[in-house]
This record gives C-alpha cells, structure tokens and sequence, in this order.
C-alpha cells in the first residue's frame, strides 16, 4: 500500500491505477474508499479561490454540482470504460424529477440512491428549504461530473471553466459541491476552485484532510466517516436537510478562504444496522442522531 503514491507519478500506472479503483466504488463492500484515502495528490500552488458571499442566503440562487454520475434521458453516459475517467460533465436541468435520471453504472452503489437520490443530488431538498424561506431559488440547471479522470488537466482548463462560466452567466448565487465519494475529491474540488475563480461562492462536502490539504477547497466540509451513499442514515430526510443546512451556514459563517468545518454524524447505538436496506422511516424512533459541529 506504501508504493501506491509513487506509483501515482507514472502516468500510465497512474491511469491504470485509478481506472481499477473507480470499478470497485459501485460495490457494496468494495475497497474504493479505503484505497481513495491514501491517494496523495500534487499540492496546487498559488492563492485559494474566495468569493465573499454578498447576496443574503434568503435571497440566494442556490446551484448543486454533484459527482455522483448522472445524466438525463437522451443525454450521452459518461464514459466509464475509458481509462483515463471522464472529465466532461452532464446539465441536469431543474424540471426533469430527480428519480427520472440516469446513473452512472460505476461511480456508486446504488442500493441507497435508488431509494433516495436526493442523497447525492438534493434537488427536492432544496426545493423545501426554499418554501420555507431559507433560500431565495433554485437555478433552472444543475451539474453532474463523473466520479474520476486520471487527467485532471483536462477538468482544470476545459470542462470546470466551462461549467463555472455557465453557472455565472445563468446568475446563480452561491453552489453546493456535493462530493459523492472519496475518490471523486479531486474533480469536485478543481470544479469548486473553476466556480469561485469566476466570482461565485462554493461550498463543498470532503472526505479526507489529506485531499483538503492538496487541493485547497474554498469552503469545505469534512465528513470523515466516507463516501456519503454508502451512510444510510441520510435516507432520512430530516438528516439530508441538517446536512444540506449545516453547509449553507458556512457562506455566512466561513470568513476566511480555505476554511474547514468537520460533520459528525453518529448512531445512538454506536452501531450500524446490518442485513438488508430498510428505509430509516420504518425503524424505531429515536435509532439515531446527528451531529453537526
């Protein structure tokens, strides 16, 4: 496992590498998120991307990038055979139900999505938060990446600037990053830095310091715990909007560019529910609880 980050600075290795990993983050009990953790990615040099949050939240156009891999009817799949990842993204315009999209065959496992997309893509969520006056609107399109690319030059100067532009030019507010697994950091956080470079303000969700450290997101928080789809507690409603809350509260409460706030999120127990998916509504209440410091 140590030769794993040498190995990373030969190109065709590093493709290899990657394209190997990306084919387990789909199974239920695949290695991807314990490998993913020990990438280490090239530090990017330079100042951090900030853009001070102006427009109040209640009056905020609110845009979701996500790196879960859909893509809408009539749309082309991403390309997951290909070694080198995909680096394109997909528009996902608002009209079109969150449960009518496509997936990606790889970048997830679906089990829990398929119950609830609203974990990897939370459209209706918002959708509430803005009748209950949280925020001012949703923007008519969203975006959705591919979990990975072993050509991250390919993100930063051709489809993250065109994204970042396109959100801009529709006047969006402020976009939620919702970073779908370990392994998909990269592309959400050069994404990320795209958006605020063309003066829009980000947040993101994170997994590992280490990523955080490389890639210096804008506004960032980390959710040690792994890859967000294979927690199912946020099945539960309530917990996808604390979550969904708990990171527009940072345009408001991170002042600072490359700021790091830390999610916890923890059952009651201690333990997590094995055997098949229920949903969390059927269980008793009180089985769990969130923390969000």
């Amino acid at each position: 496992m140590s030769l794993l980050p040498s190995l990373f600075n030969i190109p065709f290795l590093k493709e290899s590498a990657l394209y190997a990993l990306s084919r387990t983050t789909h199974r239920r009990r695949g290695p991807s998120d314990t490998l993913a953790k020990m990438l280490r990615y090239p530090k990017i040099p330079g100042s951090i991307p900030w853009t001070r949050s102006s427009v109040p939240l209640a009056a905020s156009k609110i845009a979701v990038v996500t790196t879960a891999g859909f893509y809408a009817k009539g749309q082309s799949p991403f390309l997951e055979g290909s070694p080198a990842g995909d680096w394109s993204y997909r528009v996902i315009p608002r009209e079109i139900p969150v449960g009518k999209l496509n997936w990606s065959k790889f970048t997830v496992d679906k089990r829990l999505g398929l119950l609830d997309p609203n974990m990897l893509l939370p459209l209706d969520r918002l959708a509430e938060l803005k009748e209950q006056g949280v925020v001012g609107s949703l923007a008519a399109n969203h975006y959705s990446f591919y979990s990975f690319t072993a050509r991250p030059n390919r993100v930063v100067d051709g489809s993250a600037k065109d994204a970042a532009r396109r959100i801009r030019y529709e006047g969006v507010d402020k976009v939620i990053v919702l970073t779908s697994s370990v392994l998909s950091q990269e592309i959400a956080f050069l994404v990320q830095r795209a958006i605020e470079d063309e003066g829009v303000s980000t947040v993101s969700l994170s997994y590992t310091q280490g990523a955080i450290e490389a890639f210096s997101p804008p506004r960032s928080c980390l959710m040690s715990k792994g890859s967000i789809f294979r927690q199912e507690e946020f099945l539960d409603k309530d917990i996808q909007m604390n979550l969904l809350k708990f990171m527009l509260a940072q345009f408001d409460e991170s002042t600072d560019a490359g700021s790091v706030k830390k999610v916890v999120f923890s059952l009651t127990s201690g333990e997590r529910p094995r055997g098949p998916v229920v949903p969390i509504k059927t269980r008793p209440a009180g089985s769990q609880k969130d923390l969000f410091e």
